[in-house]
C-alpha cells in the first residue's frame, strides 16, 4: 500500500512538472512572438498599414497566452491582434506565423498558401530552418533558444536586426 501510495505520488509530481515545462514553452513563445515585431523590419510598405497580424496554427494556449501579452501593443502605428488558425486552409495574411511542431507535416502546405506573403514563419521543430521558417525555437537540456536563417527572412523580403541575431544561438549570418 506504501508502495502504490508513492507511486501516485510521482505520477502526480511527473504531471505537475510537465504542465509546468509546457506552460513556460508556452509562456516563452508567446512573449518572444511578441518581441520579434521590435526587431523585423517588413521591406513592403503594404505590411505597415491596417492591423499587424501574428497568426497561430495550431497552439491555441500560445494564441491566448499571446493575446494577453500584446493587449494594447502597437507595432508602430499599428494595433496588434492575434489570429488562432485551426487548419491550413484557414491561413490567411499575416505578419508572423507561427506553426506548432505537431502541424508541421503541412508546413509546404502551408508554404504554398502564403507564398507571395512577407510573412515571418516561426516553428518549433528541429530542422524546419532547413525547410524554410526564419526563426525556428530549440530545446537545449531544459531551456528553450531559437535559431534564425536570415537567408529565408530575406527571401520573403524581411530584415532581421542583428541584435536579434546576436541573440540566436545559432544563425545562417
Amino acid at each position: 500500500m506504501k508502495n502504490l501510495k508513492i507511486l501516485i505520488l510521482i505520477f502526480f509530481l511527473k504531471a505537475f512538472f510537465i504542465n509546468f515545462v509546457i506552460g513556460q514553452e508556452t509562456k516563452f513563445i508567446s512573449i518572444y512572438l511578441y518581441n520579434f515585431t521590435k526587431y523585423i523590419e517588413w521591406k513592403n510598405d503594404a505590411y505597415k498599414q491596417n492591423d499587424f497580424v501574428i497568426g497561430i496554427f495550431g497552439h491555441s494556449d500560445i494564441s491566448k497566452k499571446l493575446s494577453d501579452v500584446i493587449k494594447g501593443q502597437t507595432v508602430g502605428s499599428q494595433k496588434i491582434i492575434v489570429k488562432n488558425f485551426k487548419s491550413f486552409s484557414d491561413i490567411e495574411k499575416t505578419h508572423i506565423l507561427f506553426i506548432a511542431d505537431w502541424k508541421s507535416e503541412e508546413f509546404d502546405n502551408v508554404l504554398s498558401k502564403i507564398k507571395d506573403n512577407n510573412t515571418l514563419v516561426v516553428t518549433n521543430k528541429e530542422g524546419m530552418l532547413n525547410k524554410g521558417a526564419a526563426i525556428n525555437f530549440v530545446r537545449e537540456g531544459e531551456l528553450i533558444k531559437f535559431e534564425i536563417s536570415t537567408k529565408n527572412a530575406e527571401a520573403r523580403n524581411m530584415n532581421i536586426s542583428n541584435n536579434l541575431i546576436a541573440m540566436a544561438c545559432k544563425s545562417d549570418k
